[in-house]
């Protein structure tokens, strides 16, 4: 299992997967954490992460309830499955509330083994 947990940026979780995504045999589990939105409690707590990681990174949900995510964690695992599309699938994408914000579980796809058979 693979469990990425980083600094949520999308650099860093696409540095994470690639540095470790190789030694992991078919029918692994990789894990993202934080995927989901975190609600904002108090109104500082925004101006503090807008002040910190900018307006345009806090994402509003339509639903108008003030809950908040990073798209950069969701985006890697995009990326990760536009790059990787026989390898890997989603198995849960799940959008929980605090403390945990979120998981996303991907599988290694098992391939079998097939040798190649000498026709001469």
């Amino acid at each position: 299992m693979l469990f990425i947990d980083g600094d949520h940026s999308f650099s860093a979780c696409r540095r994470d997967f690639e540095a470790f995504h190789h030694l992991l045999s078919p029918g692994s589990i990789v894990v993202f954490h934080d995927t989901g939105p975190f609600s904002m409690k108090e109104v500082n707590l925004l101006h503090e992460l807008e002040a910190k990681l900018g307006k345009e990174l806090l994402v509003p949900t339509a639903d108008g309830k003030g809950i908040y995510h990073q798209p950069n964690v969701p985006r890697s695992i995009d990326w990760i499955t536009e790059r990787y599309p026989q390898q890997y699938n989603l198995v849960s994408l799940s959008t929980l509330q605090e403390p945990c914000c979120g998981l996303v579980i991907m599988q290694k796809v098992a391939r079998l083994f097939m040798p190649r058979r000498d026709l001469s």
